[in-house]
């Protein structure tokens, strides 16, 4: 790996490291118990100029591993952001669990 690779990977974490937190909700959803499966949706994900992800479903049975694969700017990046919270949907919703 070169020189100009690991600054790019610096200056990503230093982004995610410096990213304001997102705002929890006041109420949050209490699921009934653990469910049998963990899902994730998501109907649009936007960037500032142009929709990135559009009509997105997919459902991860729990305590299992899923891997996202494709070609370079196929989502795959996208959708473990939207996961992990560090980019929120513009509509639609990310869904960990039977909630």
């Amino acid at each position: 790996m070169g020189m100009e690779e690991r600054r790019q990977m610096m200056n990503h974490l230093d982004a995610v490291m410096d990213a304001e937190l997102m705002a929890e909700p006041q109420e949050p959803q209490r699921c009934p118990s653990r469910g049998p499966s963990s899902s994730t949706t998501s109907s649009s994900a936007t960037a500032p100029d142009a929709p990135v992800l559009t009509g997105v479903s997919m459902s991860v049975p729990a305590r299992t591993m899923c891997a996202i694969v494709g070609p370079s700017a196929a989502a795959g990046t996208t959708i473990a952001r939207l996961i992990a919270r560090f980019w929120d949907v513009g509509s639609g919703a990310v869904r960990v669990g039977e909630c």
